[in-house]
């Protein structure tokens, strides 16, 4: 693709990314109110529905993660590698996935003073610290990472190029917040067969897993709610202006401090009664 035309590309990209943002903070809204709104059950007598139980990490089948080769209870990696296209006239870096696995059809088990209940991971957000790395190319590939990451990302395909790892790991008896679905057990999987109920996905609300406390996810969800609530529609509305004026449908020359502050109040209503609308609402719904 020619430089002439990247501006315009970018900018609706841009308009695309504001709108994705925007709802992004909006379902973050919704999360939050969902972890303030539903009491935290007991794992011995959790009922059937939503709900939300805390409580340590605590291994029900066998399962080793694929990067440092070490027993946990759930793991989710992902490889993304540097990939150059274009001509001359404009050569474009992207980041593609070439490798993904997880331990999602491998249960878990939630454990607090009452007892222990199977989470079935699949479906599942994860709001827990991620493990991220970044090698360059093949003469400092793997300088300044550890040896278990030098050698797993050593064996993907093209060695030699940019990779980024990023891995989401959960070891036995660390910190679970669950948020999701409290199911009669349907004796699908052999390992969960001995409890009478399951934690699973809500297929009419969220399905949460985080290593954070209660506390500190929901005012986590609630800054990034906030940023991108305002910023996403900034930075669309923003896009969409210099496409505009970029595709000569706009005259800058014409507009006003109140043709600027009516846009800038509009925007804010929108988003003002979106969030009012949400924060009224049911928080699993």
């Amino acid at each position: 693709m020619s430089g002439r035309g990247d501006d315009i590309v970018w900018a609706g990209f841009g308009c695309c990314a504001g709108a994705g943002l925007f709802w992004k903070g909006l379902r973050d809204v919704r999360i939050g109110r969902a972890i303030s709104n539903l009491p935290t059950s007991r794992a011995r007598s959790v009922a059937m529905g939503p709900a939300e139980l805390i409580g340590t990490a605590a291994s029900l089948v066998p399962i080793t993660d694929p990067v440092y080769r070490k027993a946990c209870v759930y793991y989710r990696v992902d490889v993304e590698k540097k990939v150059y296209s274009g001509g001359s006239r404009g050569r474009r870096a992207d980041w593609v996935n070439i490798y993904h696995v997880a331990s999602d059809d491998l249960p878990l088990l939630l454990v607090d003073e009452t007892g222990q209940i199977p989470i079935h991971p699949r479906g599942a957000e994860l709001y827990c610290k991620p493990i991220k790395r970044q090698v360059g190319w093949l003469r400092n590939l793997f300088s300044g990472v550890e040896e278990p990451v030098a050698k797993f990302l050593g064996s993907m395909p093209g060695a030699g190029g940019d990779f980024r790892l990023t891995a989401y790991i959960l070891r036995e008896k660390e910190p679970l917040y669950v948020l999701g679905y409290a199911a009669q057990n349907d004796q699908s999987i052999a390992a969960t067969q001995a409890y009478p109920a399951v934690i699973r996905n809500n297929p009419d609300g969220f399905f949460v897993l985080s290593d954070e406390s209660e506390r500190k996810l929901a005012f986590s969800l609630a800054g990034k709610a906030g940023l991108f609530l305002f910023g996403g529609p900034v930075l669309a509305v923003g896009c969409a202006a210099y496409l505009a004026w970029r595709l000569e449908l706009l005259n800058p020359s014409s507009w006003t401090g109140s043709n600027l502050f009516q846009t800038l109040v509009l925007i804010g209503s929108v988003v003002l009664i979106a969030y009012v609308k949400l924060t009224r609402g049911r928080g699993l719904r």
